[in-house]
């Protein structure tokens, strides 16, 4: 059970990138209490997550939140808008994200905080999955980390 990581640091919401989907099931799945486990799509017209969920046998009844607004263009796409957010990021919390993965799911995050979408008081859990070396394909000087 996955909760047994997080169940005593009362976490509201735990958000991870999506991209096949089988750690975003995992923990879908195995979810026993009630935070909240939203998953933030990195492919372009990702539409099919219940079709994944059923073939990775998550059950029926499991409750998830999935985002599909924060792709940039699609897997492994960017914008300037994109790099720009990780570079700032960077510069405030000293945390190197990807393009690919992590650095849209925290920008979705960060602009869903400033929409109000999370209740007042929410403790909200991001999960940095990797995919950094993915960062190696941009021109040098783009990331300021």
């Amino acid at each position: 059970m996955i909760n047994q990581y997080f169940t005593d640091k009362d976490f509201t919401h735990v958000c991870l990138p999506v991209g096949t989907a089988t750690t975003f099931a995992g923990l879908v799945d195995s979810n026993e209490i009630e935070t909240k486990i939203m998953g933030f799509g990195v492919l372009k017209n990702f539409n099919d997550i219940e079709k994944r969920f059923a073939e990775l046998k998550v059950g029926p009844s499991k409750k998830y939140f999935f985002m599909g607004d924060y792709h940039f263009g699609g897997y492994a796409k960017k914008t300037y808008e994109l790099i720009t957010f990780m570079n700032k990021f960077y510069k405030a919390f000293s945390i190197p994200t990807d393009f690919v993965y992590t650095g849209k799911m925290m920008f979705g995050v960060l602009d869903l905080i400033k929409k109000n979408y999370f209740p007042a008081g929410s403790k909200i859990l991001c999960i940095h999955t990797g995919g950094l070396q993915g960062n190696l394909s941009l021109p040098p000087g783009t990331l300021n980390f």
